[in-house]
């Protein structure tokens, strides 16, 4: 029986659930808005040289749609989760802020709760038509082992623009009758023993 117990147990406990930081609706959304050093986003601060949030009607830069993070300076930004949890980062779209702007090779890096750093270098395509019909961003995902992170720094690039961060995304939960199946064979593994036994 404590083996039953334990197995549901396990199925109920997960991780954070997946947030995707998108840069919707905040103050400094305009064409391309004021400049800023510092930002919180969907429980995230992020801190930077010089940057802005741009929005769909700047259509002469890069363009998917949604307000987009642009960097434009040589600054590092630094991504931390706003009470200082840790955090698994999984994905993130990227592009060229400028049409006709050459491809650009960005540097992640992961800071790890125990100390130590991973990073990855992730390079654009080069396309970006603004408001046209061809993709700007694209969209990067990070190896499993940017988990248990204190801070992400992007850094290495001059001119690019971030969207749709992907933060502590979890496995899968089961659906509900996935668990009823699971619940109903364990009773009847459990009635078989007990009527064995007997």
């Amino acid at each position: 029986m404590k083996k039953i117990v334990c197995l549901f147990t396990c199925l109920f406990i997960g991780s954070a659930n997946a947030g995707i930081i998108d840069f919707e609706g905040l103050p400094q959304s305009a064409a391309c808005g004021s400049p800023f050093t510092s930002l919180s986003a969907s429980g995230f601060n992020f801190t930077t040289g010089h940057s802005h949030i741009c929005n769909p009607t700047r259509t002469d830069l890069a363009f998917n749609g949604t307000d987009w993070f642009a960097h434009d300076s040589n600054s590092t930004i630094t991504m931390t989760e706003a009470s200082n949890s840790l955090f698994d980062f999984n994905g993130f779209d990227l592009a060229e802020i400028f049409i006709n702007q050459s491809s650009l090779t960005l540097t992640v890096t992961g800071f790890l709760s125990g100390g130590g750093t991973v990073s990855q270098l992730y390079t654009t395509d080069g396309i970006n038509d603004g408001g046209g019909a061809l993709a700007d961003f694209q969209t990067f995902s990070l190896n499993s082992s940017f988990s248990n992170l204190t801070s992400v720094t992007f850094s290495g690039a001059l001119n690019y623009g971030l969207d749709n961060l992907i933060v502590n995304e979890s496995v899968p939960v089961p659906e509900p009758t996935s668990l009823a199946l699971l619940a109903l064979g364990l009773a009847g593994i459990g009635y078989a023993r007990k009527k064995k036994s007997a």
